[in-house]
Order: structure tokens, then sequence, then C-alpha cells
């Protein structure tokens, strides 16, 4: 409560006579933070008012200093928080500009040779029109990736992981979006399917699947300039759980490239 807390009590004799204690609560806004403790142990002493009044108005300037210590804290720490928010935003759309640029630079560039009628055999517009048309789908899929990350920061992302994919289509799209950047670069891309395999099914997301194999696939051109790229599926069988499905096997997909590897 605040009030003043007089406690008078007897302990060994042969250590002290008397003891006589005063304890007063230290809050700030009705919040408990301390307490103010005096004692007498070797006379019995009778706690005036003014003694009293004056340990409250000390207890009272004690709650204050404290509240507002903990209050500066807080807003360092806030603030703190906010620098590194600053920061962390300022290096992602450093990370990302020229990932934006790029694509983008390629689609203007490409559309603009062909408007200003420069290229005027059909095969090489055609040509033209696919390099835009892959930075087109480029842009997208980083788009399509900075808007999935605010969704998994909101925790907004909802995943189904139990559709049926099939394993030639998964390859073929990832052949269709990332073939014409290797062939801009003069690289080989290359999927192979399991031979022995007519048609593979796995359960996952799709659109996940797809994305994540076109990021890795996408480095892997982004840093190889001699050579090329090859993403290998293959089958793992052996009794695999998945929720309350038993499933027969499972794939591992491996892209490796010619270019300076990662650790």
């Amino acid at each position: 409560s605040g009030e003043p807390l007089i406690v008078e009590q007897f302990s060994r004799a042969d250590l002290w006579q008397r003891q006589s204690m005063l304890v007063v609560g230290v809050r700030y806004m009705d919040q408990p933070l301390g307490a103010i403790v005096l004692h007498q142990c070797n006379f019995p002493h009778h706690w005036q008012a003014g003694e009293i009044a004056f340990v409250q108005e000390v207890a009272e300037q004690v709650g204050f200093c404290i509240a507002h210590a903990n209050l500066k804290q807080r807003l360092e720490e806030a603030r703190a928080l906010a620098q590194e928010a600053y920061r962390t935003k300022a290096n992602f759309l450093s990370c990302i500009d020229d990932q934006l640029r790029n694509p983008l630079n390629g689609i203007i560039g490409s559309l603009k040779l062909i408007l200003d009628d420069i290229v005027d055999d059909p095969e090489e517009q055609r040509s033209f029109i696919q390099d835009a048309h892959a930075s087109a789908m480029g842009l997208f899929n980083i788009i399509n990736d900075i808007l999935h990350f605010a969704k998994l920061k909101a925790g907004k992302l909802d995943l189904e992981l139990g559709q049926p994919v099939s394993l030639t289509n998964l390859l073929q799209n990832v052949d269709r979006l990332a073939r014409p950047p290797a062939e801009h670069k003069h690289l080989y891309f290359r999927p192979e399917l399991p031979s022995h395999y007519e048609e593979v099914i796995v359960y996952g997301n799709e659109l996940r699947l797809l994305q994540v194999l076109l990021n890795i696939a996408g480095n892997a051109i982004k840093f190889t300039h001699t050579g090329g790229v090859i993403i290998t599926a293959t089958v793992d069988m052996g009794g695999v759980k998945v929720s309350d499905r038993i499933l027969p096997g499972r794939v591992e997909i491996t892209i490796t490239d010619t270019g300076i590897g990662i650790p």
C-alpha cells in the first residue's frame, strides 16, 4: 500500500538489545518497485511522524527515479530496435536494387530496340521478345519472393503440403523459365528425369517447389559464366511416413553447375 510499516522485534540478547524497524514501500503509479528499510539495533526507538514523512518523501522520489530509469532503458531499447529495423530495411533495399533493375532494364532495352525499328529480322525480333519475356518472368519471381517473405513475416502464408505434383511437369516448368536466362549467357541448361520411371508423383506444394528450384537454379546461372547447369532427380525407394500416409519413397533433386560454387 505504500504506508510505513513499523516493526518492533526482539532478538538474541548477546547480539542485540532491542530492534526497531521502519519499512516504507517504494512505488510509482501504484506499481511496487522495492522498499526502504531503516532499523535501530542498539536501543529502543519510536519513529516520529516527521521521520516517517521524510522517509515517505524519499521513497516517493526513489520510485520516481527508478521508474524513469526503467523508462529510459526501454526507450533506448526501442530506439536500438528501430535503428536495427531501419538498417535492415536499407540493406534489404540495397540487396534487391540490382535484382529489380537488371530484369527491368532487360525488358525496357529489348522492347525499345523493337519499337525503334532497329531490328528488322523476324528471328532476331523474336529473340529480343524472348529475352524480354524471360526478364519479365525473372522480375515476376522476385516480386513474388518479396510478397511471400512479407506474408511469412506476418504469419499469413499457409502451405498446403499434400498436393500431388508431377515431377515431369515440375522440371519442365523449371526448364521453361530458367533456360532463357541461361541461353542468354550461352550456358547449357539440362534437367534430367529418372530414366527408369515413366511418371513420378511427389506430394508437396507445387508453387513452393517451383519457387525453390527457380531460386537455386537462378543463383547457379547467375554465378556461372562458362559451362552450364544440370538439374538431376533421383528416386530413393523406401517407406516414408507423411502425416498419416506411408509413401513408397522420396525424390532427391540436385542442382549442379560449373560456376564458382558456394560452401
